[in-house]
């Protein structure tokens, strides 16, 4: 068995943030778009409670086992596809402490801020200015 080194990553959309392209986390092995074997895992632990406008994690149902091997960097599929992959997909809504495990070729990204705000009971509010953005996308 291989081992390796585990990277660790932050979600965290800040006031402004736009969606993201749909995207993997690495290009996809040939044993899993072919024998559809899982070979990596995606954990997601949340920090505080998840509202819509705070821009949440989406993903593409069943998008693990494409291929990929015509995208961009075998990670990000062309735009025309887009609209497929948001007719599938799923808000992550999640409270603190929670945890979710995802393969990591599934399609994801992370979404729109709208409106600006600090995360729910956050001390930083009394400390930090809040930025305004006009023109929000969803």
């Amino acid at each position: 068995m291989a081992t390796g080194t585990t990277p660790v990553g932050f979600d965290i959309p800040f006031p402004g943030a736009v969606n993201q392209p749909w995207h993997r986390d690495f290009p996809s092995p040939e044993v899993t778009y072919q024998d559809k074997r899982l070979t990596s895992l995606a954990f997601n632990l949340t920090g505080v409670d998840t509202v819509p406008e705070m821009g949440p994690f989406e993903i593409a149902v069943g998008t693990q086992w494409e291929q990929g091997a015509d995208w961009d960097h075998q990670m990000f599929p062309p735009q025309t596809r887009w609209p497929q992959y948001a007719a599938v997909a799923q808000q992550k809504l999640p409270r603190m402490g929670d945890i979710s495990v995802r393969s990591a070729l599934t399609l994801h990204r992370g979404t729109a801020m709208c409106p600006p705000r600090h995360a729910p009971s956050s001390s930083l509010e009394s400390t930090h200015q809040v930025l305004a953005t006009q023109n929000c996308m969803t």
